[in-house]
């Protein structure tokens, strides 16, 4: 499966570890329960000293959520030493919403500019656009960057000058998923 893929490793010691051979399990299991709900069990690679162990290459899921991570270590006498580790997975890129007066602004769109051709929403008014960003249950909140008509803009100051305008917004979230939105307008 695809998604965020790590190596796990360790270091570990057992005075009669298992062989998984005649009857015995495996010295060491690696148990993965991904962020999409998928479970899979490795068998670690022992290297020839019998102290470290590694795995390559173990999906952690492609959604957001929380993936686990067992490893068990069984002795000959089948006695058992179990550590667990959780990561926290953002899979998808935030959602980026441009926003006038609490509701979604009319007319905008997701990418950085208009499609060619594209008209303006007209507007009588002066304006004040903020943008929302949600990035799932555990995202973490990200720093918006806003421009008007290629100049920093701060959300919330009011646009008066008359004529046609852009808004973009860019946003990245902690894993480096990056999403835009753009309002085109005149007053």
């Amino acid at each position: 499966a695809g998604g965020l893929t790590r190596t796990f490793s360790g270091a570990w010691s057992s005075f009669k570890p298992a062989t998984g051979t005649g009857g015995e399990p495996a010295p060491l299991m690696l148990s993965v329960l991904t962020s999409d709900g998928v479970s899979s069990t490795f068998v670690p690679v022992v290297m020839a000293d019998g102290s470290v162990w590694t795995v390559e290459n173990v999906s952690l899921g492609d959604g957001d959520g929380v993936a686990l991570a067992t490893i068990t270590a069984t002795d000959s006498d089948g006695q058992k030493t179990v550590v667990s580790r959780s990561f926290r997975i953002d899979g998808a890129p935030p959602v980026l919403t441009l926003t006038l007066d609490g509701s979604e602004f009319p007319g905008s769109a997701p990418g950085d500019s208009p499609p060619a051709g594209a008209d303006p929403v007209l507007f009588a008014r002066a304006l004040a656009i903020r943008a929302s960003v949600a990035d799932g249950a555990l995202g973490a909140p990200q720093t918006t960057i806003l421009t008007l008509d290629g100049a920093p803009y701060a959300a919330g100051t009011s646009i008066a000058a008359e004529g046609q305008h852009l808004v973009v917004a860019i946003v990245t979230d902690c894993a480096g998923h990056t999403a835009s939105a753009h309002a085109f307008f005149a007053i």
